[in-house]
């Protein structure tokens, strides 16, 4: 009975401090406008406003500033991934970025005596690729060389992985390669390769089962090539039954080897090369100067982030916070390629909790588990990415966190090759309602 009476004294106790009260009832007020905000499209900081008392004295501010760097990302494990790019694409502002496939494929049958052909005919062997989506100048100026591994394929690769030292050049097995509308890849592969994948010899052994099969084919290489134009990066899709070998032999019969659901070990290079483009300068500045162009970059090779500048102002003394709205705005930089290499559809933010480790911002957060509005989006018809960062900066100021400097990244950057320059410093805009208390 005791700890029950304690229990209510520690509640009547908290009820009955007037600060305590205070931040209650803005914090449900903050919750309300939030919530309000989830379900409307209009201006968050107008939202709900006939809902709050006249005797709070609101705040609102706009001169909060920001400095943005750019920094090349860590290498990140590509070994055995759903989705995967091939392609080069030369970039004035990104430089020269390259993708290349590795992997190693099973037959979908075993062959016996019994099941082996004894007159073979070689007609033709061709990989087709099935394309999800192309990004860059698809106009022909890119081909694809295939290669045969000279040595097997491990467990485990990062993305700067150096694949030339998988194959050599006598180890080319393509004789062309082109596209299919949009949707396919199209390889022809040599008759010398297309001998070696269905024995004639009786006694062969390669194909009884896949230890032999293993020892004998250590895998292929895609490795792409620039010839002309500024080229383009292929999302491809292993998973789709498009995506196969075929041979044709004797005139009219086929073999298939369905890639998608037979290889078994995959891995990517991507290497970037920034030499000469525009991010370089920008990359290998001072950080503790602004760079008017910040760089995001899908896949592989550079973010950026933004630090606040001025928010120690605000810190001054013990004052607690409680942010109504925080809509920041980065607008985008449109150079010459804008239209070709056009934005990311989303951005999202994140924050160094310690040092090496990263968290989501909450309203980021919140947003991924359907608690609130992030945005993050590109606002094509006023050329900026808007976020809604309330919860973010208000732990700031409440020194919860230290979260000055926030993280700038492309939603799905693994998988989609989408690039955007944004413009920093005092290009970067932001809105903030608050009470002080």
């Amino acid at each position: 009975m005791t700890k029950y009476f304690k229990k209510f004294m520690n509640k009547k106790e908290y009820y009955s401090n007037p600060k305590n009260l205070t931040n209650l009832f803005l914090g449900l007020v903050t919750m309300v406008i939030i919530t309000i905000s989830s379900a409307c499209e209009q201006d968050p900081s107008s939202l709900g406003s006939n809902l709050l008392p006249d005797n709070i004295d609101y705040h609102y501010d706009t001169t909060l500033s920001f400095i943005g760097n750019v920094y090349e990302e860590e290498p990140y494990s590509t070994y055995n991934l759903t989705n995967y790019s091939i392609g080069v694409l030369d970039d004035a502002y990104f430089g020269l970025f390259k993708a290349s496939y590795a992997g190693q494929f099973l037959p979908t049958t075993y062959y016996t005596k019994d099941s082996t052909v004894t007159t073979f005919e070689v007609d033709s062997l061709t990989m087709f690729i099935a394309v999800d989506s192309i990004y860059g100048f698809h106009d022909g100026g890119l081909k694809f060389n295939v290669y045969e591994l000279n040595k097997e394929i491990e467990d485990e690769y990062d993305s700067d992985v150096d694949l030339s030292t998988y194959y050599s050049a006598e180890n080319l097995i393509s004789t062309g390669s082109g596209f299919s509308g949009d949707t396919l890849i199209v390889i022809r592969l040599s008759s010398d390769f297309a001998s070696k994948l269905i024995p004639t010899d009786p006694e062969d052994t390669t194909y009884k089962n896949v230890t032999n099969f293993l020892s004998a084919y250590n895998g292929i290489a895609i490795i792409p090539e620039l010839v002309s134009s500024n080229g383009e990066v292929v999302k491809i899709d292993f998973s789709s039954e498009d995506t196969e070998m075929l041979m044709y032999y004797n005139d009219s019969s086929e073999f298939s080897y369905s890639l998608g659901k037979t290889t078994i070990k995959k891995f990517a290079s991507y290497t970037n090369d920034f030499t000469g483009s525009g991010a370089e300068e920008y990359i290998t500045n001072d950080t503790t100067i602004n760079d008017e162009l910040i760089f995001l970059q899908g896949i592989s090779g550079l973010s950026s982030t933004i630090s606040f500048t001025n928010i120690d102002t605000w810190l001054v003394d013990d004052s607690a916070y409680s942010v109504i709205g925080a809509e920041l705005y980065i607008p985008v930089y449109k150079d010459e390629d804008f239209e070709t290499l056009y934005p990311p559809a989303k951005l999202y933010m994140r924050y160094e909790y310690e040092e090496g480790s990263y968290s989501f911002i909450s309203d980021y957060y919140d947003f991924l588990n359907g608690r609130g509005v992030f945005d993050g989006n590109y606002d094509e018809e006023n050329g900026y990415y808007r976020f809604l960062i309330p919860r973010h900066l208000m732990q700031i100021l409440n020194r919860e966190i230290d979260g000055y400097t926030i993280d700038l990244s492309v939603v799905n950057k693994s998988i989609f090759p989408h690039r955007v320059i944004l413009q920093s410093g005092e290009n970067i805009k932001i809105k903030v309602t608050y009470t002080k208390h």
